[in-house]
């Protein structure tokens, strides 16, 4: 199903059209960015679908702070059908965009010390009109609730001398299909979700996200999931049969070992291991440093074959590191890195946390959250829009060290400094435009950039310069 074809006679209007006068990018260095990922929208080779891209992820990195389709149309100067049509209904392939993001991203950050990290993210929503909408556990509320979840793999690079200064990115993002859903011809005709989808846990939807990225051979050293992946023993399996190092978290109550030389050959709970280390066994380990000093771990470390049904798993021996928190006692399975230290080991379980920066930023700055449509394909193409948005302020801040010293600028910092540059550069076209038309095409433009002041030196003049960085401390309204 689809929507009536897009009248040919309308020509398109981009924030060119409104001001032929601009040969700038609207922001800096981004066409640069997204020149590589035209193609993939061109399918009819008219360019038409590819410039819709292109609005659509300037639009994700304006500063306002609604970002669903209506106000990215009005905002970027585009009939509102046109936006609705992009996302809802074009055919361009966001599996494919996500790839070559995937690709991209990976050559300018990937290290052997990266990590793949799996996680899902679940949105409320009211009512049941939305593809894949069901009452399940949505992650950010801990509890179960109306929801759309996605299943999402990032790259996560740390810094282990800094660890705000890793660096993670999306790779790609798919929406659980929960069975009843995937069973209901009703709810798939009326959200457009192709007949080859069908249902998958969770976990089947992080392997085959993880096998799409291993095809492009990017350099990494392990997967890290939280206990809802980890303790999926195919899951684990699979991921053994491809050679894949993991270091997963799994429940300490519900999770058996066999320990070298265990009492008797029983196994036990990871829970009951825990309780009966001796202290010596605790180490508290600094394993980076934070923004407000040294980032410390209480942390022990066994090895032990994991056992289903009371039977050890041959072919999963693994280190099992315990951390002991004020009110809990985590534990986590690593498998394939027994040559890692325990600072490095601990260095990996924290890499997750990358991928919840992720669904941090993408929802804060770039509306991941705000997302109004309703069908199968929109979701993921306004999902993939967010992913090249966030990319490429992930490439700016990676610029940010220079001179201001080790740590790198938030993600936030960056997108303001950015939206400063873009402010100034229309800002002083109109100071030095003479002729009125042009003039007045100028301050359209303005203002769809507008909504932060200028910054102005400390003499009330204006201030100048070419690099974004130059405005991160700039001030907001």
């Amino acid at each position: 199903m689809g929507a009536a074809p897009l009248p040919a006679d309308e020509p398109p209007r981009t924030l060119a059209d409104l001001n032929p006068e601009s040969r700038e990018p609207w922001y800096p260095d981004f066409d640069r960015f997204f020149r590589p990922y035209l193609p993939l929208f061109d399918l009819d080779g008219t360019g038409r679908t590819a410039e819709q891209a292109r609005r659509y992820c300037r639009g994700l990195l304006g500063n306002e702070e609604v970002k669903s389709m209506e106000p990215i149309a009005e905002r970027t100067g585009t009939p509102c059908h046109r936006t609705q049509h992009f996302i809802t209904d074009s055919p361009w392939p966001p599996e494919l965009v996500q790839l070559a993001h995937a690709k991209d991203m990976g050559r300018r950050f990937a290290s052997p010390n990266g990590v793949l990290a799996l996680d899902d993210e679940g949105d409320p929503k009211k009512g049941d009109d939305s593809a894949g909408v069901y009452r399940q556990y949505c992650g950010n509320r801990g509890k179960e609730e109306n929801c759309q979840v996605g299943v999402c793999l990032s790259y996560v690079r740390p810094d282990p001398e800094r660890y705000a200064n890793m660096k993670s990115f999306g790779m790609g993002m798919q929406l659980y299909l929960p069975k009843e859903r995937a069973e209901d011809p009703v709810h798939r005709e009326k959200t457009h979700i192709p007949e080859e989808i069908e249902y998958q846990p969770k976990w089947k939807i992080g392997l085959d996200l993880i096998d799409r990225v291993r095809s492009l051979k990017l350099p990494h050293r392990a997967v890290a999931a939280d206990a809802d992946y980890g303790r999926a023993g195919d899951f684990r399996k699979a991921l053994r049969d491809r050679k894949e190092p993991y270091v997963l978290g799994v429940h300490p109550t519900q999770t058996e070992v066999l320990l070298p030389g265990g009492k008797g050959g029983e196994p036990r709970k990871l829970s009951d291991v825990a309780k009966g280390l001796p202290e010596k066994a605790w180490k508290k380990v600094v394993w980076s440093k934070g923004t407000k000093g040294k980032l410390t771990m209480e942390a022990a470390l066994v090895r032990a074959k994991v056992c289903v049904g009371g039977k050890p798993i041959e072919d999963e021996q693994v280190g099992v590191v315990f951390e002991r928190r004020t009110n809990e006692t985590k534990a986590y399975l690593l498998w394939g890195l027994d040559e890692l230290g325990l600072r490095t080991q601990l260095q990996l379980i924290r890499a997750r946390w990358g991928i919840e920066l992720w669904f941090e930023h993408a929802k804060s700055e770039l509306g991941l959250d705000q997302f109004e449509g309703r069908t199968w394909p929109g979701w993921h193409h306004n999902v993939t829009m967010v992913m090249l948005a966030h990319g490429f302020l992930k490439v700016q801040r990676s610029e940010g060290k220079g001179e201001r010293g080790p740590p790198l600028p938030t993600l936030s910092a960056v997108k303001r400094g950015v939206q400063h540059r873009v402010t100034y550069e229309l800002g002083m076209r109109l100071i030095e435009e003479e002729d009125r038309d042009r003039r007045e095409r100028l301050l359209i433009t303005y203002s769809y950039a507008m909504g932060r002041p200028l910054k102005l030196t400390k003499d009330g003049h204006l201030f100048a310069s070419k690099d974004w960085r130059d405005y991160l401390d700039a001030p907001r309204w």
